[in-house]
């Protein structure tokens, strides 16, 4: 998604007072967000990529296929169990926030900032946002 012009800004709820905290959504393949600030940066794709390496090469057989998966989780180091429990959440946050595509960048749960790498720039643009209606 092109950066320059490709940005909405989503209101959900009543505004919070000052943007202090962001967390990020992008795709596995999308670059890196720069700025200061970032709470949380979701990986919002990385959740089918997890399962699939998962599942790779399970037998046909239902029942062996769950003891072999039933094993691959098991075996899983205490690292690889918080990506994956991160990569749920990943998903579940896009989720409640109603994020439609990536980037996107939500300030404190309220407001959500589309096509934007640059965080402190979406917070300028959120913070002008708000003080244009009355908000500090």
């Amino acid at each position: 998604m092109k950066s320059s012009l490709a940005f909405g800004l989503l209101l959900w709820a009543s505004m919070g007072c000052q943007a202090q905290t962001a967390e990020v959504f992008k795709l596995s393949g999308q670059p890196n967000f720069t700025g200061s600030g970032i709470a949380v940066v979701h990986v919002v794709d990385q959740l089918r990529r997890n399962m699939d390496a998962l599942s790779a090469g399970l037998p046909d057989n239902e029942a062996a296929a769950t003891t072999v998966a039933a094993n691959r989780l098991q075996a899983l180091t205490p690292q690889e169990q918080n990506a994956l429990r991160a990569s749920a959440i990943a998903r579940v946050r896009a989720a409640e926030y109603g994020i439609t595509k990536t980037p996107a960048i939500v300030f404190e749960g309220k407001a959500t900032v589309y096509g934007l790498f640059d965080v402190d720039r979406a917070r300028s643009i959120y913070m002008t946002w708000l003080q244009q209606r009355g908000r500090p």
